[in-house]
């Protein structure tokens, strides 16, 4: 009897431990922006390629990370240090990737007079 109580507590203590992982595996996805419902956009600096595994800094200095695979379209030629744009689904892979338009002050001012 104490040894099916032992096997049954050990059971627990690894569904237990195996939905925390999975709980923090989430809250890790969402810290890095990229568990929202249906993807995200992120637009930023490419700052490292590592393989398919592509690092973005967004404006506010945030890191999105993404793969790149073979169904990721790739709109021209992406390098480290390009201004991109990407769209990412919610597995973490990029549907697509190309470099971001610049937007330029039409003003012309360019400060302030």
């Amino acid at each position: 009897m104490k040894k099916l109580l032992g096997i049954a507590a050990v059971g627990l203590l690894l569904i237990a431990s195996g939905a925390f992982a999975a709980e923090e595996g989430k809250h890790q996805q969402g810290s890095a922006g990229m568990s929202t419902a249906g993807g995200q956009s992120v637009k930023g600096e490419l700052v490292k390629i590592d393989g398919e595994n592509y690092t973005v800094k967004d404006k506010s200095g945030q890191e999105v990370r993404f793969v790149v695979d073979k169904e990721t379209k790739l709109q021209g030629q992406i390098k480290e240090g390009d201004a991109i744009e990407a769209k990412i689904a919610q597995d973490g892979t990029a549907d697509y990737v190309k470099k971001a338009s610049e937007k330029r002050d039409s003003s012309g001012g360019g400060g302030m007079r």
